[in-house]
């Protein structure tokens, strides 16, 4: 998704992010270096899609055909669910899903803090016969973040699922993996996002490595020092695993990313 955020010029990063044309050039870069083999999960910006060329043919009949084609959808307005233009902005999202045979489509939890009947129900009327999951949120949004929140949107929303978000738990003190991984939470997780959170750590990882100017909050745990424990990687192997630690554009052959991959598939190096 935004793994190769960095790779990326400032203006241009931000100008396309959550548009087709920024998956597009992700999606191209990650496949020349074999990364998409299983699929991928983009991010798009409902907002945006009016305003971009879309996708191209060979990226529909390409993608499509991937076992794991999720849609991340979000907006920097929270309350974007209750805007007069989002009922035409989620159609054309909905076009996008069938275009692709995109099974899910995911959003953060803080967009169904308030407003949740009318605001789910949109989504579900918008796009039928979609799976919808909620993803834990980040330091962004506590009230998203906490479990006893995320448990409260599952419960009034009992057709919609969990994208459970490995980071964003590490990135506060007092919430614990245990948090989401036992019932009654557990039994609604569908994927796992995974990266390591820098937020409560004193320094940059990347910058003491070398990789100058970057502060991700998503790190790959290569560049960390920090290991995954084998409990952890046992767990989330029974779901299908988002990478999302930032690739710096020094390592230009994804080799970090490689490590990671390999990590997840077969633990830490002894």
């Amino acid at each position: 998704m935004n793994t190769l955020w960095f790779c990326f010029p400032q203006e241009t990063r931000r100008k396309l992010h959550g548009t087709p044309t920024d998956v597009q050039r992700k999606f191209r870069a990650l496949d020349k270096k074999g990364m998409v083999s299983q699929g991928m999960e983009m991010y798009l910006m409902p907002s945006r899609l009016a305003h971009d060329p879309g996708f191209t043919i060979e990226f529909i009949n390409r993608f499509s055909q991937l076992d794991f084609r999720t849609i991340h959808i979000g907006e920097t307005d929270p309350d974007f669910l209750d805007t007069p233009e989002t009922a035409g902005d989620l159609a054309r999202l909905a076009d996008i899903v069938a275009m692709l045979k995109s099974p899910a489509v995911l959003l953060h939890a803080h967009h169904l803090r308030d407003n949740r009947a009318q605001r789910a129900d949109l989504l579900r009327n918008s796009l039928p016969g979609t799976e919808i999951l909620i993803e834990n949120n980040g330091f962004d949004n506590e009230w998203g973040a906490r479990p006893e929140n995320v448990w409260t949107i599952l419960q009034e929303c009992p057709d919609f699922n969990l994208c459970m978000d490995i980071v964003h738990i590490k990135d506060f003190a007092d919430i614990r993996l245990k948090d989401f991984t036992k019932p009654p939470i557990l039994e609604r997780i569908r994927e796992i996002h995974w990266s390591c959170s820098t937020y409560l750590m004193k320094g940059d990882p990347y910058e003491s490595r070398g990789y100058q100017g970057y502060n991700p909050f998503h790190a790959l745990f290569p560049l960390t020092d920090i290991t995954p424990s084998d409990s952890t990687l046992e767990f989330i192997r029974q779901y299908p695993v988002v990478m999302e630690g930032v690739v710096p554009p020094e390592d230009s052959e994804y080799l970090f990313l490689s490590q990671e991959l390999e990590i997840i598939l077969n633990g830490v190096p002894k």
